[in-house]
């Protein structure tokens, strides 16, 4: 099996090879910018001291619940031990969840996480994970829309609904990978954030919970959490 890991990470279309895996826990996201945000929580709590993992978390991006199924199946041929599963708590999110738990996962369900897992906000996407107010105003510059009504999100909402709603209300065309842009202007706004501000805190707190999960072997559904104020 190990011999079929070269052409089948050419097929999927992943920058990565098997000799980055050694030493590494793997958790397989549903895109670019999952993999983006995490990296980026990653390398700010790792900055801060406020995580110190023994293992290197490498985040695998795919997409749809086939071609999870087949990384999942690859990495886990590795050790035998199939790979952490992250992914958004919006209504697809928890199909995917549901799909793998009745079939590759069913005997480790607890190994497929939802970001909803860790937030009290419903149907919580990775965005989620950030302050809005930090979030909304990257996301006004990104939009571009009318100055007379700049994009403001509710604290008690899904982010990235928000984000559809009001590009489709201003009549601004959201492409394939406006999520991807997204993730890279809040990655390049990270460092040198206050994590101990009152605005940052409890994400901090939500952060280390996630990554702690994230880290262990043995996976367990965490209640939810809420990370806004």
């Amino acid at each position: 099996q190990n011999k079929s890991i070269y052409p089948v990470h050419a097929a999927l279309g992943l920058s990565v090879s098997d000799t980055m895996f050694q030493g590494c826990k793997a958790i397989v996201v549903e895109g670019q910018s999952d993999q983006l945000y995490l990296s980026a929580i990653k390398m700010v709590l790792i900055g801060s001291g406020a995580i110190k993992p023994t293992r290197e978390l490498l985040f695998v991006p795919t997409s749809g619940a086939k071609a999870i199924k087949t990384v999942a199946s690859i990495l886990g041929g590795k050790d035998d031990d199939l790979p952490l599963v992250l992914a958004d708590g919006d209504e697809a999110g928890i199909a995917l969840a549901k799909s793998l738990r009745e079939t590759l996962y069913k005997d480790f369900g607890d190994r497929v996480l939802l970001v909803s897992d860790f937030l009290a906000i419903g149907k919580a996407e990775i965005e989620d994970l950030f302050p809005v107010s930090f979030m909304q105003a990257l996301i006004d510059r990104y939009l571009r829309g009318p100055m007379a009504s700049p994009f403001e999100a509710a604290e008690s909402l899904s982010l990235v609904p928000q984000v559809k709603s009001y590009a489709s209300l201003h009549g601004i065309a959201l492409d394939d990978g406006w999520k991807v842009e997204l993730a890279k202007l809040v990655k390049a706004r990270l460092d040198g954030i206050d994590l101990t501000s009152e605005e940052w805190k409890p994400y901090l707190e939500t952060w280390q919970t996630l990554f702690k999960r994230l880290a262990d072997s043995t996976v367990k559904k965490v209640g939810g959490r809420r990370s806004a104020k």
